[in-house]
């Protein structure tokens, strides 16, 4: 009886040890497993910021050759018809490792709505981006939301209480008392805003009407001046004054060609004041900053890897006399399709 009981206790004891080591072993299969893919991860995402320095390299030195030939010309201008547009948006496609790189396109950011004017050093320039920016969002049919309460100048009003500590006359609420009455309350920035992703947290705001403003706007430093060589047609319609033809409509086709070598002239609007900016010739004629050169690019790159595509936006800030100290240089990036919050 003691020797069945002994050999049962013996099976018992292997069973046990074999249902340790088995799951030991999964474990260890397990771990393994993870280590190979957060390694596999972490290669991965060098590679993909290897590419990408790659490409924006690639873009500077378009910048940098555009920047030497404008010195040697004696024409100091940005414009679409030169290599460091026309040369990108052919597209430079290249592969390697199985990995397909595309140079997307090289976006003049200083031919859009800078948003962060509303914020300019001079009150007339303030007044004047406020102006312009109610008037695009209209154009552009904003609030796109049919059930939205809100108007167009009322977004407006929204997007500068949140940059700007100052409110309107009118007391629209858009300042801290309605942000911390939300469920989620939090403050108003009261500062320059850096990405368009920033307006999904102002009141009002859609995926949809941030969809719909996506290539018209950027988000630069307050007093940067509008290139009006790279200007978008329907932006310069409400760049310039109500009822005039714009700088655009009297293009002549040597303009056309190679862009303007000054700011054209026009006739002054209801308040004016005296720009300054880099570049080109400033008319005392008009309450925004306009320029025929720029120094602020987004670089947009398409990076197809096993089929699946990684999309990588860079903007590059190149001054116009560059030293060591001060280069071309990105100083922004951001890599991925912009995330989808969802309805609101």
């Amino acid at each position: 009886m003691m020797k069945i009981n002994q050999k049962g206790t013996a099976l018992i004891t292997v069973l046990l040890i074999f249902a340790v080591c088995s799951v030991l072993a999964v474990e260890m299969q397990s771990r393994q497993y993870l280590d190979i893919r957060r390694t596999t991860n972490i290669i991965f995402r060098d590679q993909l910021a290897i590419y990408v320095t790659a490409v924006e390299d690639v873009a500077i030195g378009f910048l940098d050759k555009d920047l030497k030939e404008d010195d040697k010309n004696n024409a100091e201008k940005d414009h679409p018809e030169e290599d460091w547009h026309k040369g990108i948006d052919e597209g430079f496609p290249f592969g390697l490792d199985g990995v397909s790189v595309e140079l997307k396109r090289l976006v003049d950011l200083q031919g859009r709505f800078n948003v962060n004017s509303l914020l300019a050093n001079d009150s007339d320039m303030k007044k004047r981006a406020f102006e312009i920016l109610e008037s695009l969002l209209k154009d552009l049919g904003l609030p796109k939301d049919e059930n939205s309460t809100l108007s167009s100048k009322e977004m407006a009003y929204a997007i500068n209480e949140w940059v700007d500590e100052g409110k309107f006359p009118d007391n629209f609420d858009a300042e801290d008392d309605y942000y911390l009455g939300l469920d989620v309350p939090y403050r108003t920035s009261n500062y320059i805003m850096s990405d368009i992703s920033e307006l999904r947290l102002i009141r009002g705001f859609t995926d949809a009407d941030i969809d719909a403003l996506r290539e018209y706007v950027a988000f630069l430093p307050p007093d940067v001046a509008i290139n009006v060589n790279t200007l978008d047609p329907q932006l310069a319609s409400h760049i310039e004054s109500k009822g005039q033809e714009t700088f655009i409509d009297n293009k002549t086709p040597e303009e056309e060609e190679n862009g303007f070598d000054n700011v054209p002239s026009q006739p002054a609007p209801p308040t004016s004041v005296s720009p300054g900016g880099t570049g080109g010739t400033h008319p005392k004629n008009r309450a925004m900053e306009l320029s025929v050169v720029s120094e602020y690019f987004l670089l947009e790159i398409d990076i197809l890897v096993d089929e699946t595509l990684i999309e990588s936006k860079s903007v590059i800030y190149r001054p116009r006399k560059p030293t060591k100290e001060d280069p071309i240089r990105v100083i922004r990036r951001e890599r991925g399709k912009p995330y989808d919050y969802g309805q609101s």
